[in-house]
């Protein structure tokens, strides 16, 4: 790794792929939908000392960081933090005047919201069923779990999580909190443990419960389609967008929003023409998804599962 990977405080997936990938070192006015603490923008600042970038993010204890790590450039002017979800992209944008010349999402839970054990998002710790990516929402985990009916949990569990056991869950789940309701995240790990049919895959038996939770605590599914749509109608003419995301639910959510502004023939054909239809207005850049290096994969387990899909905006 790099001089500047190895004084990182945090690991950025497919840092250096989603620089190249953007053309940061052209870029001037770039928008980090997902800032985190700020790993990609710290690299990208390396790349471009001229940058200028709002970086969006729920979560206050990200924000914090960011602005710690970050520090130099808020104070120069060129580092506008939000604190808002990246739903916000087209109304800040239009607000501030700011027209990105290159996007970046990042999507899904940082290292920093699965570490910390009070969040809720592992069941690696014993703490209260959160989950909320920004904790000024209302909507916990332990709502969804002790008051959606049954059919609700079994449709999350089945299309969030692609838990192929949905029935048998919900139904042990609805019976067992009308003697006890769930708690906490390791109370519910175990309870899934304990009645979830024997497996030979390494996962572990709540993973995708939890996962299917979390997702439905934050509206990740539905916020990120609106916002894709989002990015595409503000991003520049020639400007670059890139999404990494890291489970086949988003990605599948993204290729088809991207794949609606796409039409190959068209933009084959008519690539120079004016009178194209103004919704065929992107270009693929990587034919098939970018997904990080063999080294990356081994140093940082949790880039193993990303994928990156990078197009351009034609018109």
């Amino acid at each position: 790794m790099t001089e500047f990977a190895q004084s990182s405080i945090h690991y950025s997936v497919l840092w250096q792929e989603s620089a190249e990938f953007l053309d940061i070192k052209n870029s001037q006015y770039h928008i980090d939908a997902t800032l985190g603490m700020g790993g990609h923008v710290e690299y990208f600042f390396s790349q471009n000392k001229n940058l200028h970038v709002l970086g969006f993010d729920q979560d206050e204890n990200a924000r914090k960081i960011a602005k710690k790590r970050l520090n130099t450039f808020i104070v120069n002017n060129q580092l506008k933090i939000i604190p808002e979800n990246f739903k916000k992209l087209k109304e800040i944008c239009l607000e501030k005047k700011f027209k990105p010349t290159s996007l970046l999402f990042d999507i899904g839970v940082s290292s920093l919201q699965f570490d910390d054990g009070d969040r809720g998002f592992s069941f690696r710790f014993d703490a209260p069923l959160d989950m909320r990516m920004n904790q000024s929402d209302t909507l916990t985990a332990k709502e969804i779990i002790n008051n959606w009916t049954q059919e609700e949990l079994q449709n999350i569990f089945y299309v969030y999580g692609e838990e192929k056991h949905a029935y048998l869950i919900t139904k042990k789940i609805v019976q067992q909190r009308e003697i006890k309701q769930f708690e906490t995240t390791v109370e519910l790990a175990e309870f899934i443990v304990s009645i979830k049919p024997f497996s030979k895959k390494k996962i572990h038996p709540a993973a995708l419960v939890f996962q299917a939770l979390r997702i439905a605590v934050n509206k990740e599914l539905e916020v990120l389609e609106t916002a894709v749509h989002q990015a595409v109608e503000i991003l520049q003419k020639g400007g670059r967008l890139a999404i990494i995301t890291f489970h086949s639910l988003e990605d599948r959510i993204v290729k088809n929003v991207l794949d609606q502004y796409i039409s190959k023939e068209k933009v084959n054909k008519y690539k120079n023409n004016e009178n194209l239809e103004s919704r065929f207005c992107l270009k693929k850049i990587n034919k098939k998804p970018i997904i990080p290096s063999k080294k990356e994969q081994d140093e940082n387990s949790r880039s193993r599962s990303a994928k990156m899909r990078v197009v351009e905006k034609i018109l």
